[in-house]
């Protein structure tokens, strides 16, 4: 009787430490995720800045083109 009980505390230690380490492999594939998650955020917000800039760019050279359109359009008149 005294076997099956150490034999029984032996299993129960030896499940225990399966679910600990299949959780601390599920836990470092979230954390590999969230990292990965990060970096494309990150990579994205980039690509916003970027093109937040080409729009201010290009509205202000279409701001610059429609002045010297108008500047053309009051000299012809």
């Amino acid at each position: 009787e005294r076997q099956k009980t150490k034999d029984s505390v032996a299993f129960e230690k030896l499940e225990a430490k399966k679910v600990r380490d299949e959780a601390a492999e599920v836990f470092a594939a979230a954390e590999k995720k969230l990292e990965k998650s990060e970096s494309l955020i990150e990579q994205l917000r980039a690509e916003v800045r970027t093109l937040e800039a080409t729009k201010e760019r290009l509205q202000a050279e279409r701001d610059a083109a429609l002045r010297e359109a108008a500047a053309a359009t009051m000299r012809k008149l």
